[in-house]
């Protein structure tokens, strides 16, 4: 049974317990901007995550630049396209490639400042990576520039 509690303006309980009075809507305070919350924790993770994706996507993206050179590039590893006969050079994976010349079926490259002379198929390393030559031909020399293993 609950009893009215004069003093305090709300009820007593059979325990003893206080119960607040019943405010009317009039002396409730007005509702005003709620304040702002944090994300939930498994909203923060899914929009860090979507960042650190984005700045990777455009990390590789900017990781290859050229100058005639066609140039597709991976995480670790570009194939650059020469047109033989033009000077071209192409800055990937932070290191500038040059082609120097390609004469008797020989390929000679600048690599981060190192020269690579390479046969059809053959894989040289220049510093932190190996440099594949993947094709040669009358109009074209592609090579694969990856970084080596462990580098």
């Amino acid at each position: 049974m609950a009893t009215a509690s004069p003093m305090l303006g709300g009820m007593t309980t059979a325990t003893g317990r206080q119960r607040p009075a019943e405010t009317s809507p009039a002396l409730r305070p007005a509702a005003g901007p709620t304040p702002a919350r944090p994300l939930p924790r498994a909203r923060r993770r899914r929009t860090a995550g979507l960042l650190a994706a984005l700045a990777l996507g455009l990390a590789v993206l900017t990781g290859c630049g050229s100058e005639g050179v066609d140039t597709s590039c991976s995480l670790n590893s570009c194939t650059l396209t020469f047109d033989r006969g033009v000077t071209a050079n192409a800055n990937i994976l932070g290191v500038d490639v040059k082609l120097v010349g390609a004469e008797n079926g020989v390929v000679d490259l600048e690599v981060a400042g190192q020269r690579v002379n390479l046969n059809h198929g053959q894989t040289e390393r220049a510093g932190a990576f190996d440099v594949t030559l993947q094709k040669l031909t009358e109009e074209q020399v592609v090579v694969l520039v990856e970084r080596a293993a462990g580098s």
